[in-house]
């Protein structure tokens, strides 16, 4: 369920429904499918395809988005203010 939500959030970003930054993409690489509790991946990669560097300050997701999730680990690591560590 929760990989069916971020990838709707993916096709909605790159169709244009939800704005983003110029000059920017994003890739969202998710297993087609997950059991309960089982780990599993997700990967996103941004790219710069301007001309000009840009300074990366957030990934920002949605607490909703998250719930029933446990974040086990990033690269690079992830920080919060509003959940604890690994939530």
């Amino acid at each position: 369920m929760k990989i069916v939500i971020i990838l709707l959030l993916a096709l909605l970003l790159a169709s244009g429904c939800i704005e983003s930054p110029e000059d920017i993409s994003i890739e969202i690489d998710t297993p087609a499918n997950v059991r309960q509790n089982e780990e599993f991946e997700i990967k996103v990669t941004l790219k710069n395809t301007g001309n000009t560097a840009q300074k990366l300050a957030n990934i920002d997701i949605g607490e909703s988005y998250l719930a029933g999730i446990v974040i086990l680990s990033s690269t690079p690591k992830y920080t919060t203010t509003s959940l604890g560590a690994g939530k």
